[in-house]
């Protein structure tokens, strides 16, 4: 597995979520990227701490305040230990500009890898110490992703795959 890009950082998580997104959709506010929509976060979506467009992931969040996230985006599947995790959930995200943006829900800007290959990716969103979230500041509650070039998966409900959760 190689590494193709990273973003590191923090975002705001209003409203208890951040997006990760194709820049080019998100800019030009298509529906690939409304988030909206009443449907984005679904009662099913907010259980599983993810709601899914496809252009833009929303990622639920333990703390109403600045998370820690990184984001790996790499040419093959990672092989990460989930027994490290609190939450583990996937979804097929597709990126037409070849730029990702990680961002806060209602953040003006948020940080971006450009020059991907565009096209589908898979993205694993493992979510860690949960039980560490904040309603205010700097939550200790941590957010690591991973994504690699993958076809969608057929539809099935809202395209995410829960795999785990502890919390």
């Amino acid at each position: 597995m190689t590494l193709v890009a990273r973003v590191r950082g923090k975002v705001y998580a209003d409203y208890h979520q951040f997006f990760v997104a194709d820049s080019g959709s998100w800019d030009s506010r298509s529906l690939d990227t409304d988030t909206s929509n009443p449907e984005f976060w679904s009662a099913e979506a907010f259980g599983r701490g993810l709601a899914v467009l496809p252009a833009v992931l929303g990622i639920g969040t333990a703390s109403y305040g600045i998370v820690s996230v990184d984001v790996e985006v790499a040419d093959a599947r990672p092989s990460p230990v989930m027994a490290e995790f609190d939450r583990v959930v996937e979804a097929s995200l597709h990126l037409a500009s070849g730029s990702l943006l990680v961002i806060g829900s209602t953040a003006p800007e948020g940080s971006t890898a450009n020059g991907l290959p565009p096209g589908w990716y898979r993205v694993l969103v493992c979510s860690s110490r949960l039980d560490l979230g904040v309603e205010s500041g700097e939550g200790g509650d941590r957010y690591a992703l991973w994504m690699w070039p993958e076809p969608p998966t057929p539809h099935r409900g809202d395209q995410a795959i829960y795999v785990l959760s502890r919390s």
